[in-house]
């Protein structure tokens, strides 16, 4: 099975024409699948959509957080929540076609341990976000050696047992999508354009991207050493 965890928080403007989108995409995939949308507390009427949709199709399950937790966490519910095999991580205001579903989760089927989508031509609309995006890439490139052009882009499809040990990972706890990345071996990435609504303004502020450069940066240094035990010891 397909789990799709998607982190949401107040996103009532746009997750109903996204998760209607994202389910009839699905629904022509040769898999089955469930969808899990992770609800961070919302308070924009984002809970009441869910709920509405979740009696509509059977395949969307929601978890919600009582308080604001941030989208890590709501990460980490959404893995613990997965019944499939294979997690494909998605923002709440991303729908992919079929075939790049296709392109994205055979590969994993096929025994690949991550693939990741590479968001080629994403402009960002905050100044800073593009600055961050760009140093945080480079400095997880350096550190681990994974060869990825988008390494935080928020499009990855994951073998679930690569999880299993984050509760071991110190910093990195607080990056799964990263820490995934950092443990998996077999790693493709698929370019994926056009799948953001840029009409739905970001969310990331400056004091954010300072604590994510700075705890992504203390979360690599500290895991790398491990991080090639790990992948040694693995077949």
């Amino acid at each position: 099975m397909l789990s799709v965890l998607i982190p949401v928080r107040n996103a009532a403007v746009h997750i109903q024409d996204t998760c209607i989108g994202t389910c009839q995409e699905l629904d022509a995939a040769p898999f089955v699948y469930e969808v899990v949308y992770i609800d961070d507390a919302s308070d924009d009427g984002t809970a009441e959509i869910l709920a509405d949709l979740v009696t509509r199709h059977s395949s969307i399950h929601v978890v919600r957080h009582t308080c604001h937790r941030g989208k890590s966490e709501a990460v980490l519910s959404g893995i613990e929540k997965a019944q499939g095999d294979f997690l494909l991580f998605l923002d709440d205001d991303i729908v992919l076609g079929r075939e790049l579903v296709a392109a994205i989760v055979e590969p994993i089927v096929a025994g690949a341990d991550l693939v990741n989508g590479w968001r080629r031509g994403r402009l960002f609309s905050n100044p800073m976000r593009s600055v961050a995006s760009a140093f945080l890439r480079r400095l997880f490139l350096h550190l681990s050696a994974q060869p990825m052009r988008d390494p935080t882009s928020p499009v990855k499809c994951v073998r679930k047992d690569l999880f299993d040990d984050i509760e071991r990972a110190g910093w990195l706890r607080a990056f799964p999508l990263e820490y995934a990345a950092l443990a998996a071996n077999r790693i493709l990435e698929v370019p994926i354009e056009n799948t953001w609504d840029t009409d739905v303004p970001s969310r990331y502020s400056t004091f954010r991207l300072a604590c994510e450069f700075l705890l992504l940066s203390g979360g690599l240094l500290s895991r790398l050493p491990k991080r090639h035990a790990v992948r040694c010891a693995r077949p």
